[in-house]
């Protein structure tokens, strides 16, 4: 089922590249999967490689072949530069920006009621590429998957960068709270800790 492909679809009028904002949901592959196919042009994506290479391979030739797009490892700048590139151009983006990154370019703001570092890359992008944020979530429903596109982000970025990565938390911590158990708690999303602050884990 899906829900809202109109705002995808208003938000690339003009060819305005999409930053599609979601989380780390163990929907995430169905996700891109659906999206991709009724996607024109495919969805391309933000990711990190996988430490074991034939998982690596596997992964990345599957999510080539159903999202029909570009993949981007976040640790390459070549590719960073490849993907602001593609967002200039009109190109739709995955980006989950719910990981904890470390201090480096984030801020702490609440997720669930607990500081977090979060990055605040999507609203340096969205403003150095004058993308659209479009946030966009998928769901296991009875008999299959619910996906749900957003309308794009009012007056974001904001300039207030601290403002926009709490306004992104809250977006995902709404969609985690709908179904907790398909977020993907493992990824340890409070790790690093404000200063003077006991560790979580």
């Amino acid at each position: 089922e899906y829900i809202g492909m109109a705002h995808l679809r208003q938000a690339r009028a003009g060819g305005r590249g999409v930053i599609l904002l979601g989380g780390h949901f163990n929907t995430l592959e169905m996700g891109g999967r659906l999206l991709g196919a009724t996607t024109e042009g495919g969805v391309d994506a933000i990711y990190r490689k996988h430490e074991n290479p034939l998982f690596e391979r596997a992964l990345t030739r599957g999510r080539h072949a159903s999202m029909r797009g570009v993949l981007y490892d976040r640790a390459k700048k070549s590719d960073l530069l490849r993907m602001l590139r593609g967002l200039r151009s009109g190109r739709v983006i995955w980006y989950g920006p719910d990981q904890d990154y470390g201090r480096g370019h984030s801020v702490f703001v609440p997720f669930l009621g607990v500081p977090a570092a979060t990055i605040t890359m999507t609203s340096r992008w969205a403003k150095i590429t004058d993308a659209a944020v479009v946030p966009f979530f998928v769901r296991r429903v009875a008999g299959g998957f619910r996906v749900r596109i957003l309308p794009p982000l009012d007056d974001f970025p904001s300039g207030d960068m601290t403002a926009d990565a709490l306004r992104v938390n809250r977006l995902i911590e709404r969609e985690v709270k709908r179904a907790p158990e398909n977020y993907i708690w493992a990824h340890r999303r409070f790790k690093s800790r404000p200063p003077g602050q006991p560790p979580v884990y």
